[in-house]
């Protein structure tokens, strides 16, 4: 088993190299089969060279006979390195310098082979004697001929002497003589020819099947290539995913490790800020407590300030509206005072400020709260706008009953001033924790976001952890399957068939029998038990039937008892219920219906008589006109035989005048010719009789045929012979 990385990629050449040496196996094989067609080649020219000459010397076509095998430029392994003569359309430059050492090289080897052909003192002689060749040419046979002199063809046969009958006789046993030699020649060129070109098909054939076990090998060493890729790819994909993997566990680890570090710099910040806000809210609280006391503290400064005397309740509403009042924002000093909008208005600032500055941010500041720092500024010079507060205006604020120099004005005055002050204090109190209230949610929200994001790469650390030990554990292992037990390549999609196979598993047979048998146990109390039920069920219906069937033969008892209640009183009905018995009156209606049925059966047959004369009559007529018929038949058949006499007489007669006028020395043929259409015409006669007997037999059996089919009541008369037939058609 290849468990290590080092020992896959050993695995890895080592199946590089066995796949080299599988291909250099298969092209060794290919090379031993590229020389044999060569020979091959060689051996089918050698015997198409032969039937050239076996074909000039019948006088056929060779090119019908031979098949030229020749290599395709596509089997030649150096055909595309090949210039061939017609590929090359353009001449090449030539130089002077070249085209005077071509020209000389040329004369040198004009020279050459002259001087070779003065000293070649055997190839001269071979010429004179023999025409440069050392076999002697045979004769063709078809080329040999008897010549036959004139006086053969002037001189009759009657008129010739003794010593010219003699050379006849010997031309014609010459000529005889080379007409059988020639017929044996053709018939042994024929014989040769045909062995040749069984050879050659022979030949072919052994190569082809050679060609097709090499084929069979090709396939079986390319599949067993193609397995050892796929083995090697798919170690190498495991390699790939483990280098894949140890690459990403570095980079998230490295990105973890940053993440902590930032998370750790911001809890120290967020730490400072936390503790800054809680001073601030401290302050604010304190700045509260004291304006709600100098708010609870004016009514008794009012009364102490009067003397010790109660003022009116009117007096002291518009005591307290007056303290409570602001002057409006409308001039340049009134916009300097502090107040609710104005407090309200420096705090919408300072929030644009923020925002600004966590936005933005400053090109050489990188201090992402230096927006604290650049707050404290307004908010000091908005301290010494305080001083700048008036108070109320006596001639117009004032009310009646308190005058100018009184203490309660004195007092109602420096109590606005302390209460505005406090008021503007708190602003800017509040503004400063409503500042650092936010700066510390930004840091600590910062903080959950970088905690949550080293989560989720702590998660992706931990699955690609345990990828890593899975795939430590699932090594890569090649199974050939049969058809039909591989379950994981269930679609045509690429992925889908990806994923199957990825999370695919190899199972014991041993496991998937036990399981089956656990199945097939628990399966068969199923089925044991569903067909109780299925029993059960049946019993239940054939009950229900069973009541159904008693429920409609009450119905039907019912029925039948109302019908007899209300049956209807006929006359027959009361002469037997009157009488008790009505057998005479059966027996009349009995002896009635015998008579008219015997009545009917002597008609019946007095009809069948005259059917069967008739029939009879038919059946007659019909033989007469067979006879006739077949009279007729005898006839025609024998006027076709005369004539087709005849036409061979005539045809004979022609042949034997053709043949009388070509010439009188051929009497022999003649008489096979009259042998001959004699000879035909005793075949055309037989032929004529044997085809008028099977014409009569196929009549004969059509007429069976049609009788069977179409039956009719007009029947020829039975032959004696004739029983059987008319038995099968009564049948």
């Amino acid at each position: 088993m290849i468990r290590t990385r080092k020992q896959q990629r050993t695995q890895i050449h080592l199946l590089q190299a066995y796949e080299r040496h599988l291909v250099t196996a298969y092209n060794g094989e290919f090379d031993a089969l590229v020389k044999l067609k060569e020979a091959k080649i060689d051996e089918i020219e050698g015997k198409n060279g032969r039937m050239r000459e076996i074909c000039a010397e019948l006088g056929v076509d060779a090119a019908a006979v031979t098949v030229v095998y020749r290599w395709h430029p596509d089997e030649v392994a150096d055909s595309m390195m090949r210039l061939l003569p017609g590929e090359a359309t353009k001449v090449p430059y030539e130089t002077d310098e070249r085209r005077k050492v071509r020209e000389a090289a040329e004369a040198a080897a004009r020279l050459q082979e002259e001087k070779n052909k003065k000293d070649d003192v055997a190839g001269r002689a071979l010429n004179d004697m023999m025409n440069g060749t050392l076999e002697t040419k045979k004769e063709a046979i078809a080329a040999q001929t008897v010549a036959r002199e004139a006086w053969m063809d002037e001189v009759a046969a009657e008129d010739m002497t003794a010593e010219q009958k003699q050379k006849v006789a010997a031309f014609e046993a010459d000529a005889v003589k080379l007409v059988d030699d020639k017929e044996k020649a053709r018939k042994a060129l024929d014989l040769e020819l045909k062995k040749l070109k069984v050879d050659v098909g022979d030949i072919c054939k052994a190569f082809d099947d050679k060609l097709k076990g090499l084929h069979d090998l090709y396939l079986a060493t390319r599949m067993s290539v193609l397995t050892q890729q796929m083995y090697v790819l798919r170690l190498g994909e495991v390699l790939m995913d483990h280098e894949h993997c140890c690459h990403e566990k570095e980079l998230l680890q490295r990105e973890i490790d940053h993440i902590t570090a930032d998370i750790h710099s911001l809890q120290a910040d967020a730490a400072q800020f936390t503790a800054q806000m809680e001073a601030c809210r401290d302050a604010w609280q304190h700045a509260v407590d004291e304006d709600k006391a100098c708010e609870k503290a004016f009514l008794k400064e009012i009364e102490d300030a009067a003397g010790g005397t109660p003022l009116e309740h009117d007096v002291m509403k518009a005591l307290v509206e007056l303290y409570r009042k602001r002057r409006p924002q409308g001039d340049e000093d009134d916009s300097s005072r502090p107040g609710k909008g104005g407090g309200r208005k420096e705090g919408g600032g300072s929030m644009r400020a923020l925002s600004i500055s966590s936005n933005v941010g400053d090109g050489g500041n990188l201090d992402p709260f230096g927006h604290v720092d650049r707050r404290k500024a307004p908010s000091t010079k908005g301290g010494f706008e305080v001083k700048r507060l008036l108070p109320l205006d006596p001639d117009v604020d004032r009310p009646e009953s308190i005058a100018t120099d009184s203490a309660v004005w004195s007092v109602l005055n420096e109590c606005r001033v302390k209460k505005m002050t406090l008021e503007h204090v708190v602003k800017l109190k509040n503004d400063l924790y409503v500042e650092s209230k936010g700066v510390a949610d930004a840091t600590h929200a910062k903080v959950a976001a970088l905690e949550d994001k080293a989560d989720r790469y702590a998660r992706a650390l931990h699955e690609l952890v345990d990828t890593m030990d899975l795939n430590s554990e699932n090594h890569p292992v090649l199974v050939q399957i049969k058809q039909g037990q591989d379950e994981a390549s269930g679609g045509d999609d690429l992925v889908t068939l990806f994923e199957e196979t990825e999370s695919a598993l190899l199972i014991s047979r041993r496991s998937v029998e036990a399981l089956n048998a656990t199945i097939l146990v628990h399966g068969t109390d199923q089925v044991s038990i569903l067909s109780k039920i299925q029993n059960f069920r049946k019993n239940i219906n054939l009950m229900e039937w069973e009541h159904a069937y008693l429920d409609m033969q009450k119905r039907n008892m019912e029925d039948h008892y109302t019908d007899l209640q209300l049956l209807r009183v006929t006359k027959n009905l009361q002469e037997l219920i009157t009488t008790g018995d009505a057998s005479e009156k059966q027996k009349v209606e009995q002896g009635l219906l015998e008579a008219k049925l015997a009545y009917m059966g002597k008609n019946h047959h007095v009809h069948q008589l005259k059917q069967a004369k008739t029939t009879q009559a038919l059946r007659s007529q019909l033989g007469d006109r067979l006879k006739e018929n077949d009279q007729f038949k005898r006839q025609l058949q024998d006027l076709q035989t005369h004539i087709h006499i005849r036409e061979d007489i005539i045809a004979s007669r022609r042949a034997s005048s053709v043949a009388a006028t070509t010439g009188k020395g051929k009497k022999q043929p003649i008489k096979d010719n009259k042998l001959k259409a004699i000879t035909v015409r005793r075949k055309l006669v037989d032929l004529a009789k044997a085809q008028s007997e099977e014409i009569e037999f196929m009549r004969q059996e059509l007429d069976k045929i049609r009788r069977r089919t179409f039956p009719s009541f007009v029947q020829p008369m039975q032959a004696p012979n004739d029983d059987d037939d008319d038995d099968n058609f009564g049948q």
